[in-house]
């Protein structure tokens, strides 16, 4: 029998009747609804505190994102796979201290002691299907995974490697949207900067991006 959510092919009208966000943007003109977007710089420069604003903004503490409005509130879920447990948790007691709280129903953590699958590793299997279980139920507007690098274990310089992992991270989570926590490549004074070659590894990895940050 066919799954009537994803029939193939159907014609045009029939298309425009198929289940849909009305919405277009999370942050507009940003980061779209469903869709996939990257921040990325050299290291220790603040993005995980760029993605921390962006997770408190997206489930209803603020109304814009470094002054680009928002445009859809939700539950939001941010994995941490780099910065250990003491240092992270560090960073929300901080906040809490200075006035700056987060929806308790609507942005959930996870790291890599809550992780059953660890190392994480998208490119296999069971670690796949492991993610999709964890997301689906709660119905996420947007999962933050933070760092890249840290979420497969294949050659980052590979564009079919790198290709696997974002389709893998994108089916797990989807219909909510990617956001990707990442690294440049190391400084080179004879390149450059190019917010679609700046970015460490395969070009792929820019290429699939609906938003890029830097």
């Amino acid at each position: 029998m066919a799954n009537p959510l994803r029939p193939g092919f159907v014609s045009l009208s029939e298309y425009l009747t198929l289940p849909r966000d009305k919405g277009v943007w999370l942050i507009r003109p940003l980061i779209p609804i469903n869709g996939a977007a990257l921040i990325y710089s050299p290291p220790k420069l603040g993005k995980s505190g760029l993605a921390i604003q962006l997770a408190q903004a997206l489930s209803g503490g603020a109304n814009h994102w470094m002054g680009f409005p928002v445009g859809k509130i939700g539950r939001v879920l941010y994995l941490q796979l780099d910065t250990p447990r003491t240092t992270w948790a560090l960073r929300f007691e901080s906040l809490a201290k200075h006035g700056i709280t987060f929806d308790d129903r609507l942005v959930y953590l996870a790291d890599r002691e809550t992780m059953e699958k660890y190392p994480f590793d998208i490119l296999q299997p069971a670690h796949c299907k492991y993610l999709y279980d964890i997301v689906q139920p709660l119905q996420p507007v947007a999962v933050i995974i933070d760092t890249l690098r840290k979420a497969h274990t294949g050659d980052e310089n590979s564009s079919t490697v790198m290709s696997n992992v974002l389709s893998n991270l994108i089916a797990s989570v989807f219909p909510a949207a990617l956001i990707l926590i990442s690294h440049d490549r190391k400084p080179n004074p004879d390149l450059d900067k190019d917010v679609m070659t700046d970015h460490r590894g395969s070009t792929s990895v820019v290429g699939e991006m609906d938003g890029i940050i830097r």
